[in-house]
């Protein structure tokens, strides 16, 4: 059972996603508020998985509350405005969900989370470590913050949202030693598909450090399958 909260300054947001989690048998609804300020009282005293956060509210909006929360929950941002649903990406939501927001859309969020979660079970760690430097030194390498690896000439650039670090090693040796997340698309790249903002042709745009990367021609049928379970047409 996921326990879940709802944090949203109007009633209807709250009374439609109440709605849909109740029809929901994964999900258990043990709080709401219309206050970011309340929610940060409600979430020192109860166990919360996943929070249901819509983005502009009075005092503290969404995208501030996520930076005081860090990384601690799973979020799925609610918002009737798309413009917004960018910056909560930076932050590694699950989703977002655009108001008014139909039970089908719901769903398609909650698949969302439980893929991630059977994913990170089946994942023995989200660490690895890379020899760097002259000394061949290990660098510790945290995948779930990574949004794309990088070929150059003798070593393998990795990127998260801040830096990228520059680690010895072949980018085929080290892409068999990452999770099935991670997906080759170019001779030169492979992304982590968790960061994905959208595709457009042969063109992949990743939410974070870098606007758009190519898919070249050799690697996108197998990328497209890859993804066809998460395409909703």
């Amino acid at each position: 059972m996921i326990n879940c909260l709802i944090i949203d300054d109007e009633i209807s947001g709250i009374e439609i996603l109440t709605h849909h989690i109740q029809k929901t048998s994964a999900l258990k609804l043990i709080g709401s508020t219309n206050s970011a300020l309340s929610a940060i009282d409600f979430l020192k005293e109860n166990s919360v998985d996943l929070i249901f956060l819509d983005i502009r509210m009075p005092e503290i909006n969404g995208i501030e509350l996520l930076k005081i929360l860090g990384n601690k929950y799973k979020v799925i941002l609610t918002t009737a405005y798309a413009e917004y649903a960018h910056q909560g990406f930076e932050f590694d939501v699950i989703d977002y969900l655009l108001k008014p927001i139909t039970l089908e859309r719901f769903l398609i969020s909650i698949n969302k989370l439980i893929e991630r979660t059977k994913d990170n079970h089946q994942t023995k760690n989200d660490v690895i470590f890379v020899r760097s430097g002259a000394k061949g030194s290990l660098e510790k390498i945290v995948l779930s913050d990574v949004y794309y690896i990088e070929a150059c000439p003798n070593y393998v650039s990795i990127h998260n949202a801040k830096e990228k670090k520059l680690v010895q090693i072949g980018l085929y040796q080290l892409e068999k030693a990452l999770p099935k997340n991670f997906k080759r698309v170019h001779k030169s790249y492979i992304i982590n598909t968790d960061k994905i903002s959208s595709i457009c042709g042969n063109l992949i745009t990743l939410y974070g450090p870098i606007e758009k990367l190519p898919i070249g021609n050799t690697y996108k049928e197998d990328f497209i399958k890859s993804i066809e379970n998460k395409i909703v047409t």
